[in-house]
């Protein structure tokens, strides 16, 4: 009888070509979201069954094969389950979450990393810089037009969100403090987010969905409301704002009681003294460099 000797570690092994590399990069990455999430590989396979729909679907005994290595290939479709599952984006199962090299395809065997890896999963950057970078570029454009109008639209709730909390915190103690951000940052921001949505719109892109309070950006013309925008905001929204209103209460104070401090410091004899010492030293400055000094003949 002939023993089987293969062997099988989630660990690489000589011989390992880079599909089951790939695979073993996977697989490690989900067993440590699953132990990130303290779940035994029986309670994995249940959250997976969920994410089907289907209780008992996924078996424990399946996963502890994967696991062990023996798989040579993993899917797109199972991908995506483990990700639904443990709650992590899916790049995160692809991408290993050491220094290590990443293995993302025969031709670039073990040679990219994983931050340069990333780049190229969310088309930010060609796997290398041959001809066909171009090409790249712009079959990506709309991952970044995506990207950038979801990056306004997170601006925009963010600005407004602080904008409400500072109000109330000025309500609250009657300090008024200088602002960086005003209703015209604000109206600009949200402007700047209507032209990126209708960019979107007119290449027959798909927007990130916008919250019902500012449903108003795709309407035309864009007829921006009162600023900061209050009504619609969601349970979630408001608790979060009344938090930071809290601490925007401690910041103004702390300031108040600090100008309160420079001012009193001002006052002082020692601060006058300063300042008369600030001017001896300018005037002294001027005088030399109105009678400069000339060497004997």
């Amino acid at each position: 009888m002939k023993t089987d000797e293969r062997k099988f570690s989630l660990d690489d092994l000589p011989g390992d070509d880079w599909e089951v590399r790939f695979t073993k990069q996977v697989v490690r990455n989900v067993a440590r979201y699953r132990d990130l999430r303290g779940l035994t590989t029986e309670q994995l396979a249940a959250g997976c069954s969920e994410v089907f729909g289907e209780p008992g679907k996924v078996k424990g005994n399946t996963l502890n094969g994967l696991f062990a290595g023996k798989r040579k290939n993993i899917g797109i479709a199972e991908l995506l389950v483990f990700a639904q599952a443990l709650n992590v984006p899916p790049i995160a199962l692809v991408l290993p979450m050491d220094n290590s090299d990443v293995v993302i395809s025969p031709k670039q065997f073990g040679a990219a990393s994983a931050f340069h890896a990333y780049l190229w999963f969310n088309g930010e950057s060609a796997p290398d810089s041959s001809p066909s970078s171009e090409e790249f570029f712009a079959a990506s454009a709309p991952l970044r037009w995506v990207r950038a109008a979801t990056d306004q639209m997170r601006k925009v709730i963010q600005m407004n969100y602080e904008m409400i909390a500072l109000d109330r915190a000025e309500n609250k103690t009657g300090i008024r403090e200088t602002r960086y951000t005003t209703d015209f940052d604000l109206e600009s921001a949200i402007e700047a987010l209507a032209m990126l949505r209708q960019r979107l719109n007119e290449k027959s892109i798909s927007a990130p969905a916008l919250p019902d309070w500012l449903s108003f950006v795709d309407r035309e013309p864009l007829l921006v409301p009162s600023l900061p925008i209050v009504a619609g905001l969601s349970a979630s929204a408001l608790a979060w704002i009344e938090a930071r209103t809290e601490r925007d209460v401690l910041d103004l104070i702390e300031m108040d009681s600090q100008h309160e401090a420079q001012a009193a410091y001002e006052k002082s004899d020692e601060y006058r003294a300063i300042l008369k010492d600030e001017a001896e030293v300018r005037e002294s400055i001027d005088k030399l460099s109105q009678d400069p000094y000339e060497p004997p003949a």
